[in-house]
């Protein structure tokens, strides 16, 4: 999307900036928190795609997490989520975060909606890293290590995770 069809749907200028500087190591764009805009229907793969990603930025040196911003910086808006309103969307997303990241670890994330000339809104989910590991909690109760590795996000494995940790929370993990 060009800047100026940004301009013109999109009133709040840190959206238009934030849209206009598009996916990046500490910026992510994601359609929707939980709608499969393929199938048409609610899927759990949706909204873990955001948490890991929120995980990551946590992990890494913070971020922004867009909902409601396709990969092309086109507005979705988070009304494809088919919430009743935005408190129920907001509560939605806070209960996930702290199911799947843990109570202490969604304090640093501040979630904010920021509206758009033709009525559509965009959730930004800004991240601070985070003083210690954070993983994300699958449904079985499996947890996954996160990071940033430029414009992705990536699962490290086992074989990384402890020297990733050792190297990025030195003197913040202690036994």
């Amino acid at each position: 999307m060009t800047t100026s069809n940004i301009i013109a749907r999109a009133p709040n200028q840190r959206l238009i900036e934030y849209i206009s500087a598009g996916e990046n190591a500490t910026q992510e764009f994601k359609s929707t928190l939980r709608w499969n805009l393929k199938s048409n229907r609610a899927d759990d793969a949706i909204t873990h795609a955001c948490t890991k990603t929120i995980a990551a930025f946590f992990n890494s040196e913070g971020g922004r997490l867009l909902i409601g911003v396709a990969d092309d910086g086109t507005i979705v808006g988070i009304e494809r989520d088919q919430f009743p309103n935005q408190d129920k969307f907001q509560l939605h997303l806070s209960n996930v975060l702290k199911q799947q990241l843990g109570e202490t670890a969604t304090t640093g994330a501040a979630i904010e909606l920021l509206s758009t000339l033709d009525n559509k809104t965009v959730c930004v989910v800004t991240c601070t890293a985070s003083d210690v590991p954070v993983f994300c909690r699958l449904k079985g109760g499996e947890e996954h290590f996160y990071i940033r590795s430029g414009p992705g996000t990536t699962q490290l494995p086992p074989s990384e995770l402890l020297t990733y940790v050792a190297g990025h929370f030195p003197t913040k993990v202690r036994s």
